[in-house]
């Protein structure tokens, strides 16, 4: 799977990584989030634990409904 970034940079969703700024898509008003954990107990699933500004708990939230807006690399 890939995801469009700015417009024209393909990057996988695999690819996300722990410190990655992400557009939470599928949350009301499409708020920026910090990526702080991979779910990691199915190998398959492409699922990232995020924190929401304004939110004390990081929320699971699966790649294919974020967008990258920045890596952390």
């Amino acid at each position: 799977k890939c995801r469009r970034v700015r417009g024209a940079t393909m990057i996988k969703t695999s690819d996300m990584k722990v410190g990655d700024l992400v557009r939470c898509m599928m949350v009301d008003g499409k708020p920026i989030g910090l990526v702080v954990e991979r779910f990691e107990y199915f190998p398959n699933v492409d699922i990232f634990y995020v924190l929401i500004s304004g939110h004390v708990d990081s929320f699971p939230i699966r790649a294919s409904q974020m967008e990258l807006v920045n890596e952390s690399r």
